[in-house]
């Protein structure tokens, strides 16, 4: 079975999240937990510093940089390259967020393509995007 944790961009009971983890599926809901306990093992990022992301507001801190893109990086969302796996990000996003979402993840993406510096590492383009994802679109935002 193929793993995903979308972004680091998934919301488990957070109040401000519009997708609550009922929402997931099971699939969803299986690789966010494995890909949480991984990357929270990891990083050693806290579970309060994840919760302010799940509530929108993005810090500044290496920890949860790099849990950001660990998420992606071990559910195989998204390669070291920043390079998107789009059929598995679309298998795996919940139905009733799927063609809004995809697209933003899409974009968002792009824009960070074209506006990161050579120097910028893998930690902070992932950061980036998931910012960006829940800026463009804060009623679907969810980080695990």
């Amino acid at each position: 079975m193929k793993k995903l944790s979308l972004f680091a961009v998934i919301c488990i009971g957070a109040a401000s999240c519009y997708l609550t983890e009922g929402d997931y599926g099971y699939k969803l809901k299986t690789l966010a937990k494995k890909a949480h306990d991984f990357c929270v093992e990891k990083t050693g990022v806290t579970q309060a510093e994840i919760e302010r992301v799940q509530q929108g507001k993005f810090d500044d801190e290496i920890k949860i940089k790099e849990y950001t893109g660990c998420l992606w990086t071990h559910t195989k969302a998204m390669n070291r390259n920043f390079e998107l796996d789009e059929e598995l990000i679309k298998d795996t996003l919940p139905e009733a967020i799927k063609d809004v979402q995809f697209k933003v993840i899409t974009d968002c993406r792009a824009e960070i393509m074209r506006t990161a510096g050579a120097d910028m590492n893998f930690a902070d383009k992932a950061y980036s995007l998931a910012k960006c994802i829940h800026d463009r679109n804060p009623e679907s935002w969810f980080f695990f």
